[in-house]
């Protein structure tokens, strides 16, 4: 990150850099839509000027369910994921020929465990080294 977008007063929406693509339009909870940086230095082994997209468009998708529709329905043509519902149903689809599947296990999604120290009961250290289980109240839920 370059020092002028961390001097910003907007450093999360003047974004300065040397990638591939520039910023275009960033509408938050909707879409980021980035352009073609024609400055960009790479190129492929065959000397042509990299990348050959000419934009890009990150949507946001909350939703599991929603974001594999979306792929499978057209309405976006590439996605990542690693819930295990999601990948179920990207293995039937690319089965059933209605997709092409990539996987990797070269660089596995990171996953954390967060504990909310400031409520019981994990505010001492004796709560936190309990299994999770423990720390649910099965009264609290009746």
């Amino acid at each position: 990150m370059g020092q002028a977008q961390l001097d910003s007063k907007k450093c999360d929406q003047d974004l300065i850099g040397t990638g591939p693509f520039v910023k275009e339009e960033w509408v938050v909870n909707d879409h980021f839509t980035a352009s073609r940086n024609e400055d960009y230095w790479r190129t492929d082994a065959d000397g042509n000027h990299l990348p050959y997209l000419d934009s890009v468009e990150f949507r946001p998708f909350v939703d599991g369910d929603a974001r594999v529709n979306a792929l499978l329905s057209g309405q976006v043509q590439a996605m990542q994921t690693g819930g295990a519902t999601e990948i179920v149903a990207l293995e039937d689809a690319a089965e059933a020929g209605e997709i092409s599947l990539e996987t990797s296990g070269e660089y596995p999604d990171v996953s954390y465990g967060l504990l909310n120290v400031a409520k019981p009961p994990s505010t001492t250290l004796w709560h936190a080294r309990r299994p999770p289980r423990r720390w649910i109240s099965t009264r609290s839920r009746r």
